[in-house]
């Protein structure tokens, strides 16, 4: 169907909100803080709101910066921002879980396809960790982040950046592979590439962007891919 994948990573193919779980318990315990549950949830509704602001190309290092220190004001706490970030992403750079079949599927994949790369708005250290620790570095050419190129999914450059790098690379056999709608699929599109929205949630689209092919399984995405 296409020669060339390009790959998201965290909820595409990492689990990663069973390891942010885990990386935002960590750190709260270790500051004495009891209440995780709703330190978990109200960090994550503030995550959002970071992650909608780089999107739309904040600066990302002054909204990661300061998303701690501003999460817990909220709780009556000061805390250095920047230190409670650099904490954080080192319990993160631990955390590799993949979801259920997700190597069965990029080795089934690697067998049938020529490129399949990875495009994410994750930092290089600790994606290139992570991707490592759960053995799925073999299955990729190669590793684009936000951090490297110098701009943020759903900027159509992400996506143009990659494709020059591999002038192999067209609209007509490429296609962008991943969870987000806005980040991956919408801004996908923007690069004229063809989509495939993997809903492992299977979760309802309330969005204006609509991609060319959804599937909510690996079993349905391999079908789709390999024919």
């Amino acid at each position: 169907m296409y020669a060339n994948l390009i790959f998201d990573l965290d909820e595409t193919l990492f689990d990663f909100k069973k390891g942010e779980q885990l990386s935002l318990e960590q750190l709260f315990t270790n500051h004495g803080l009891t209440n995780l549950d709703e330190l978990v949830a109200a960090f994550r509704q503030l995550n959002h709101q970071v992650w909608l602001a780089i999107q739309a190309g904040g600066d990302r290092d002054a909204l990661m910066n300061t998303r701690f220190a501003k999460l817990l004001a909220e709780f009556g706490e000061v805390v250095d921002g920047p230190a409670m970030q650099r904490e954080y992403h080192q319990y993160l750079n631990d955390q590799a879980f993949v979801f259920d079949g997700a190597l069965d599927l990029l080795a089934t994949l690697r067998a049938h396809h020529g490129l399949i790369v990875a495009g994410t708005n994750g930092s290089t250290a600790v994606q290139t960790k992570r991707l490592a620790k759960a053995g799925l570095t073999p299955y990729f050419d190669a590793v684009y982040t936000s951090e490297t190129i110098g701009v943020n999914k759903p900027d159509g450059q992400f996506f143009q950046y990659i494709m020059q790098q591999h002038p192999e690379m067209t609209p007509e056999n490429t296609v962008m592979i991943g969870d987000g709608l806005l980040p991956d699929i919408h801004g996908a599109q923007q690069a004229g590439l063809p989509t495939i929205w993997v809903n492992l949630y299977d979760q309802p689209n309330n969005t204006a962007y609509q991609s060319d092919y959804t599937v909510t399984s690996y079993a349905a995405l391999a079908k789709l891919l390999i024919n």
